[in-house]
């Protein structure tokens, strides 16, 4: 596996080395929407396979942080438990908060 690198917002990219790789479990990443379709997809890096893949509808942001907290929590309460071994990436999106 080839390293992997994780660009945050005004900082500089960490590398995700391929020793550390031993270590990582799951890949949760997150594409937003406020008003719209919001995807969640749920990486199995042991299996290397696809374990869940949801896409919801929301009418507010409100409703979309509600959905994808209801749908992380599920997650950690039924598959993975130690979060110390998931990375979540989250395509950058600004929020508004009225």
């Amino acid at each position: 596996m080839k390293n992997i690198t994780i660009w945050e917002k005004n900082k500089s990219s960490t590398i995700w080395e391929k020793n550390k790789s031993s270590k990582l479990k799951y890949i949760i990443a997150i594409d937003p929407a406020g008003i719209g379709k919001t995807g969640i997809i749920i990486y199995n890096f042991l299996k290397k396979k696809i374990i869940n893949n949801i896409t919801f509808s929301s009418n507010s942001e409100e409703e979309a942080i509600n959905n994808m907290y209801l749908i992380l929590n599920d997650f950690k309460n039924k598959i993975c438990s130690y979060l110390s071994k998931v990375i979540v990436i989250i395509e950058d999106y600004q929020l508004h908060i009225v």
